[in-house]
């Protein structure tokens, strides 16, 4: 794998656009800190002209920054270089990239020419052992296109910048998203990242804020009344739709780290339980049904149960970092034509959060949250079962795996 990178700065008109924003962070260093995600250790930025001065001192006033790889700054010339003892990735740094794209070209062979769909440069070469970097390698007769769901933007005038934050933020959206959560959580979770990318907010603070609403879910159902339950609901929608914001700033903006996911994924938790909790109670006291308060003791049990279970087997089992690490046994390919993985496969919408945080609310807005509970439970069972199947299967040897770098992902 490719670890050292060289970034040429051309000299263009507007000279502070290797410092002009692009959701939330200046260009230049939006690319060197796309490039230490991706796995470069070292970053070697070549200038031309007045842009050695103006990226020199924007990098010394930096102060220590963990996002950021070793970086040298220096004059580009047009005179015949050295050619390079090693293979290292040349980058274009009018170019805003799709993390995957820059994963992708450090695995490539010497002398790979990324295109765009267009057939136009993507401003990324690798260069091969022995030849001089020079910006005429991005333009190739031999040309491999970008992969699909990646993108390769120019950023260095206004226009390219405002479609490269589009293209920024539409890369948030996974691929695993259920129905509710693309359709309805992550554009609203979208919108509040793209204003608060532009502030010092970090993603924990929000992780922590986002708890704090989903304990007032719990606490106003609780109270058993009819706005409680209504008020509980809305609020418990809320923190499903906050639960992204922290994600997707810690993404745009290079701040992510395992703690953060830890944090993340435990306030999750702990406040869904809560949540059941209160309306557990909160039910109890608008009906006084024994029945149906056992009914809830029964949901927030098995949530216990599902979550001891689930992090046995990240931590002790398969030691991998936290959920956003754990693939079910039903996503993987080879297993997708089997009948569990097929019936999880369908009912799969009906146990992720984001659906039943909206069936709570509706049932709760109606006065009936009780409701909720049934399916609550009937999921937790089909989550366990599926836990339990998984579990029964040997861990596979991965063999020697080179660990990837944290790419900014907490939630």
């Amino acid at each position: 794998m490719i670890q050292e990178a060289i970034l040429i700065v051309p000299e263009l008109d507007e000279n502070s656009w290797p410092l002009a924003d692009v959701a939330g962070l200046p260009l230049i260093e939006r690319q060197v800190m796309g490039l230490k995600s991706a796995g470069v250790e070292k970053v070697n930025i070549q200038a031309q002209g007045q842009m050695t001065e103006v990226v020199r001192k924007h990098f010394a006033s930096r102060g220590v920054d963990h996002r950021l790889p070793g970086i040298e700054v220096a004059t580009y010339t047009e005179d015949p270089r050295p050619g390079m003892n090693r293979p290292v990735l040349l980058v274009d740094a009018r170019q805003t990239m799709h993390l995957a794209l820059l994963k992708e070209a450090l695995l490539q062979p010497e002398g790979t020419t990324y295109a765009q769909p267009n057939g136009e440069p993507a401003g990324l070469h690798v260069v091969a052992t022995g030849a001089t970097p020079d910006p005429s390698l991005f333009d190739s007769d031999h040309m491999i296109s970008i992969p699909p769901a990646t993108f390769s933007q120019a950023a260095y005038n206004a226009a390219g910048r405002k479609k490269a934050r589009r293209l920024v933020f539409l890369s948030l959206i996974k691929p695993g998203d259920g129905w509710c959560s693309k359709h309805l959580n992550r554009p609203i979770s979208l919108s509040f990242s793209r204003i608060l990318v532009n502030y010092p907010v970090h993603p924990n603070v929000v992780t922590l804020f986002t708890f704090l609403v989903g304990i007032l879910a719990g606490v106003f159902a609780g109270f058993g009344t009819l706005w409680g339950f209504a008020l509980g609901g809305v609020l418990y929608q809320m923190g499903s739709i906050l639960d992204g914001v922290d994600g997707e700033i810690a993404r745009v903006k290079f701040l992510g780290s395992r703690m953060g996911q830890w944090m993340d994924t435990i306030c999750d938790d702990l406040s869904n339980l809560v949540y059941l909790l209160g309306v557990t109670v909160g039910t109890f006291r608008f009906l006084g049904s024994d029945s149906l308060l056992w009914w809830g003791i029964v949901a927030c049990s098995l949530d216990v149960l599902v979550v001891a279970v689930l992090y046995w087997q990240l931590i002790f089992r398969l030691k991998v970092g936290t959920l956003l690490d754990f693939e079910w046994d039903v996503q993987k390919k080879e297993n997708q034509d089997k009948l569990l993985s097929r019936v999880v496969a369908a009912v799969g919408a009906l146990v992720r959060r984001d659906f039943y945080a909206v069936l709570f609310m509706v049932f709760a807005l109606v006065g009936k949250p009780w409701y909720a509970l049934y399916g609550t439970a009937v999921g937790l069972v089909i989550t366990l079962v599926v836990l339990i199947a998984q579990i029964m299967r040997p861990v596979p040897d991965p063999g020697p795996v080179e660990k990837a770098p944290v790419s900014g992902e907490c939630q």
